[in-house]
């Protein structure tokens, strides 16, 4: 008579449960839990960014920390391509820039978007250093259907153009 206990488990049977529970401790501590990919933690401000006519002020508005961005982002290496969108998606366009030496992006863009947000944070390894680069950030939000463009060129605005600038051009394709 076999009592439920007395049957003892095979090496293989040991190996496979120990992989098992490893996998899980695994998933656990690495947070590999099922999400909403767009929940995050971050702590903004909520504020009326529409409630502002002078964009130029907007980034004081209502700073989105760069790590809270919800949607795609674009950054230099996505220069010159082409993107797919929805209408009522938030696209992030992130910019490597140093205004201390008098460089910015100026940058433009086409009636599919609306600017939610401009900020510019410095390199944090490089805080308190006079003329340390960081990183330009815009948040829009796709708000109409056909083809759009985000284009910037990195300049000293009072400067006459040379044709030497750095040029940003982001093409998206906005489905409805």
């Amino acid at each position: 008579m076999h009592l439920v206990g007395d049957d003892k488990l095979s090496p293989k049977s040991i190996t496979k449960l120990y992989f098992v529970l490893l996998f899980i401790m695994f998933i656990q501590v690495s947070g590999c839990v099922a999400t909403d990919p767009y929940e995050r933690n971050c702590d903004v401000p909520e504020t009326d960014v529409n409630a502002t006519k002078d964009m130029s002020d907007i980034s004081n508005k209502s700073p989105v920390p760069l790590d809270c961005v919800y949607g795609a982002t674009y950054s230099e290496a996505d220069d010159r391509k082409v993107v797919y969108a929805t209408t009522g998606d938030i696209i992030a366009v992130k910019l490597r820039e140093n205004p201390g030496t008098g460089h910015s992006w100026d940058i433009t863009f086409s009636k599919g978007f609306e600017l939610l947000d401009d900020t510019y944070k410095q390199d944090t390894v490089t805080e308190n250093i006079v003329g340390a680069a960081g990183i330009r950030q815009w948040i829009f939000e796709v708000t109409e259907a056909g083809e759009h463009n985000i284009s910037a060129v990195y300049l000293r605005p009072w400067e006459d153009s040379t044709g030497n600038e750095s040029i940003f051009n982001l093409s998206v394709s906005v489905l409805e």
